[in-house]
């Protein structure tokens, strides 16, 4: 639920009701609370990474995505991070 993600972040929140609609049809109200919670969880760790400077600790390199290769309409593997020897 990515675009539910997007429009949770945004700044002010931006869920539209078409975007609600489609929640409650696809998902139970306590479906909807966990999924809004989680997200909003992620969004606050994000936020408060950004604001301490928090970065990466380097435990694996990023990896092209599929997404990604899917527009390039190359072959779809599947890509998992690459752990670092260090």
């Amino acid at each position: 639920m990515l675009e539910l993600a997007d429009a949770m972040s945004a700044t002010p929140a931006q869920v539209t009701d078409g975007l609600r609609e489609r929640l409650r049809k696809r998902f139970t109200t306590p479906q909807l609370v966990e999924l809004g919670g989680a997200i909003a969880w992620e969004n606050y760790r994000a936020r408060s990474n950004r604001v301490f400077g928090f970065g990466s600790e380097g435990f694996y390199e990023e990896t092209e995505n599929l997404t990604t290769e899917a527009r390039r309409g190359g072959e779809q593997k599947e890509h998992l991070p690459q752990m670092n020897a260090e």
